[in-house]
C-alpha cells in the first residue's frame, strides 16, 4: 500500500498535521484507526482530500515496511524529513522486538523530537519506544493491559495506567492502541476541528460515540499484573477466564499445586479477602461493566457473571456497589441520553452552519 501524493496548495490550508511513525511489526489496526477518522475529517463527503487535516507515513525509509499482520505498508517520507509544521508525531507500534530493543534510528528520531518540542504520541507498543528513548520517566503512560507487567519490568520509572484508553501526561500522550486509536484520533479532530467534524467521522466510520479518555478498556480486574507472587497472578488469570463457569476453590488450588489453606493464606496476605470472596468481586465488577457499556438484560448479564439468577446478583451488587444492577444501568442511560442530546445539538448547529 502507497501514499497518495497530495497537492501542495491543499497541505498548506490544513489545521492539523500528523506524522505517522511505523515501527517494525506495527498493527494495521493502530494505523488505519487513526488514518480513516482523519480521512473523514479532512475533506467534505468521502473525497478524501487532505485539506482540514493532513498525514505523512515515516520509517527508516521509503521502502515497505511489513506490519504485525504480514501487510507491507509503504511510507512517503523518512525519519531524515523536515518535521517543521507537524502537530504531532505519533509512533505506532506493535509486535515487541526481543527485550524490547529498537534500531537505532527510531530511538535517535524520538530524541530528536523531544528535543524540538514536537508533539508526542505513543499508540499501541510505540509507547515501549518512547520509554526506550528515555523520555517516559514519572509520564503516566496508557498501556494495553496485556503489556502491562512486560513493560513496567523494562521501564519501571514510568507510570504504567490500564484502565484509561488514553492519558495526556507532561506534553506526551499515550494509547492504548486497538479500537482506542480512533478514539484518540476523534479526540484530536475535536481539539482542531471541532465537534461537527467528529460528527461527521462518527457517521461516516458507523460509531455511535467516541469513548472517554478515562473509560475503561476491559471488564478485568486490573490489579492484577501489580500482585508480585506468580502463583496469585495465576490463579486470578484463571478466575477471569472462568468467570460464568465458575471453578471450585479445591480445582484451583490443585491446579496450582496448592493446598486449600495456603491458597486462603495467599489470598488473605495479599488482597485481605479468601480466594471465592474474591472471586466474587471479579464476577460482580464484570456484571457492572456490562452493566454500564452493553444493553444485555439484566438476567443474562446474572447468568453470565456466574450467578444463579438476578436476584442472587442483586444481593452481592448491593453490598459491594450500594446500589442495585437496575440502578447502574439507568444512570448509564441517562448519560447516554445526554451525551446523544448534546450530540443532536452540535450536528444540528453543524447543519445550520
Amino acid at each position: 500500500m502507497k501514499m497518495r501524493p497530495q497537492s501542495l496548495s491543499r497541505r498548506a490550508e490544513c489545521k492539523m498535521k500528523v506524522a505517522m511513525v511505523l515501527l517494525p511489526n506495527f498493527t494495521l489496526l493502530a494505523l488505519s484507526c487513526m488514518t480513516e477518522v482523519l480521512r473523514h475529517a479532512a475533506d467534505d463527503g468521502d473525497e478524501s482530500r487532505q485539506i482540514n487535516c493532513s498525514w505523512d507515513l515515516l520509517s527508516v525509509s521509503t521502502n515497505p515496511i511489513m506490519s504485525s499482520s504480514g501487510i507491507a505498508v509503504t511510507p512517503n517520507k523518512t525519519l531524515e524529513c523536515d518535521l517543521t509544521g507537524y502537530d504531532y508525531i505519533v509512533i505506532i507500534g506493535g509486535k515487541l522486538p526481543k527485550d524490547c530493543l529498537y534500531p537505532d534510528a527510531y530511538i535517535q528520531f524520538i530524541k530528536r523530537c523531544r528535543q524540538q518540542g514536537n508533539k508526542m504520541i505513543g499508540m499501541c507498543t510505540g509507547t515501549f519506544a518512547l520509554a526506550r528513548a528515555g523520555i517516559m520517566k514519572n509520564v503516566r503512560t496508557a498501556l494495553h493491559w496485556y503489556h502491562y507487567q512486560e513493560f513496567k519490568r523494562h521501564f519501571p520509572s514510568s507510570i504504567a495506567v490500564t484502565d484509561e484508553l488514553f492519558i495526556e501526561d507532561r506534553g506526551i500522550i499515550t494509547c492504548a492502541g486497538g479500537a482506542a486509536s480512533s478514539d484518540l484520533a476523534l479526540y484530536l479532530v475535536d481539539k482542531h476541528l471541532g465537534k461537527g467534524k467528529v460528527i461527521k467521522c462518527l457517521r461516516h466510520l458507523i460509531l455511535i460515540s467516541a469513548r472517554e479518555a478515562r473509560q475503561s478498556q476491559t471488564p478485568f480486574d486490573l490489579d492484577i499484573p501489580q500482585f508480585s507472587d506468580v502463583r496469585l497472578r495465576k490463579a486470578v488469570f484463571l478466575m477471569e477466564q472462568n468467570l460464568e463457569e465458575i471453578l471450585e476453590i479445591a480445582q484451583l488450588a490443585n491446579t496450582l499445586s496448592l493446598s486449600q489453606r495456603q491458597l486462603s493464606r495467599l489470598f488473605l496476605e495479599h488482597t485481605g479477602m479468601s480466594p471465592s470472596a474474591y472471586y466474587r468481586s471479579l464476577r460482580l465488577r464484570h456484571a457492572r461493566w456490562l452493566l454500564e457499556n452493553s444493553d444485555q438484560p439484566l438476567d443474562h448479564i446474572a447468568l453470565g457473571c456466574g450467578f444463579s439468577d438476578l436476584s442472587h446478583l442483586t444481593r452481592y451488587y448491593k453490598k459491594q456497589y450500594k446500589q442495585t444492577p437496575g440502578a447502574t444501568r439507568s444512570t448509564r442511560r441517562k448519560a447516554q441520553a445526554e451525551l446523544e442530546a448534546e450530540q443532536s445539538g452540535s450536528l444540528a448547529e453543524f447543519i445550520h452552519e
